[in-house]
């Protein structure tokens, strides 16, 4: 029987491997649009409860490795996952579990990444007054999402994760978009449906082998495990000399030397391996040059 609900939810269509919805960077337009609907997000983060929300990050972080940004991501880059990782972490603390306030905050916070991406490229030749890290604009939002600068596992998050905030914001936005068409679910039983669909949604992305566990806990309330991320920054009084205190100048000058140290890595990864493809195409076309030649010696 129908049951009355203070609040509702709403029947958001979401699927693995969804381009428009995982796969847009949060644009100008966008932002005007979140803002000028602050209070609709507020009210939808409230109203879809937190199974959805786990089953929209979820998703999302499947999609970035299967079909998304991180499925062929350019640079070798050993720690990758593990830097993801600790970035979804981020986004689960704050957007999933945390509340509609922290949820509007990590918004914007990839916002303002998105608007001074253009000085990522040059961070190794930044002046002071055009490094995100030491800009006073967005030096918070910067360490807090990357980590301090005065470690090069730093920028090497920040390649990594810079693309997968900005998508996720757009994801959010375009969220939002939805549920304002989305259909409210008035009966209990189609709300209880619609949330173990969305549990599926967990089981799709797993080995075939770890499917018949998870099948009898659907269920089953889940459980979130966030694991505290690993703390890889160095001291700040390790790139000073013995009794010398860094000022925000002056540990800009002694990380600058971490970031060209970055540059170059990721340089000499990319060359590497476009001389190890342009070697073997060369072999490649000396044997068949040989084989071709042979026939008219004999």
């Amino acid at each position: 029987r129908p049951s009355v609900y203070s609040v509702k939810m709403r029947r958001i269509h979401i699927i693995r491997g969804d381009f428009p919805l995982f796969h847009q960077d949060i644009s100008p337009i966008d932002y005007e649009f979140f803002r000028n609907h602050s209070e609709a997000f507020k009210r939808m983060w409230n109203e879809q409860k937190r199974v959805f929300w786990r089953a929209f990050l979820d998703t999302f972080d499947d999609f970035i490795w299967n079909y998304g940004v991180m499925k062929d991501f350019p640079l070798k880059i050993e720690d990758k996952k593990q830097h993801i990782e600790e970035i979804i972490s981020l986004l689960r603390l704050s957007f999933v579990d945390g509340t509609a306030t922290s949820a509007k905050a990590i918004i914007t916070d990839c916002v303002l990444l998105a608007q001074n991406r253009h000085h990522v490229g040059s961070l190794d030749k930044a002046s002071y007054s055009q490094n995100p890290f030491f800009m006073k604009e967005t030096r918070e939002t910067f360490r807090k999402l990357f980590g301090p600068p005065n470690s090069k596992f730093t920028f090497v998050k920040l390649l990594c994760g810079l693309p997968v905030y900005i998508k996720f914001a757009g994801a959010a936005v375009t969220v939002l978009r939805r549920w304002l068409f989305a259909d409210e679910i008035h009966d209990e039983y189609l709300e209880q449906k619609y949330l173990l669909d969305l549990r599926r949604l967990k089981l799709e992305e797993q080995p075939v082998s770890d499917q018949k566990c998870i099948v009898e806990k659907l269920t089953e309330k889940p459980i979130l495990r966030v694991e505290r991320t690993r703390d890889i920054s160095l001291n700040l009084d390790d790139l000073a000399p013995p009794g010398v205190k860094l000022t925000s100048k002056s540990e800009y000058k002694a990380t600058s030397k971490l970031t060209v140290d970055v540059s170059y890595s990721f340089t000499d990864s990319v060359v590497t391996k476009d001389n190890q493809v342009i070697s073997e195409t060369k072999k490649k076309k000396k044997k068949k040059k040989k084989r071709e030649e042979k026939p008219e010696s004999e």
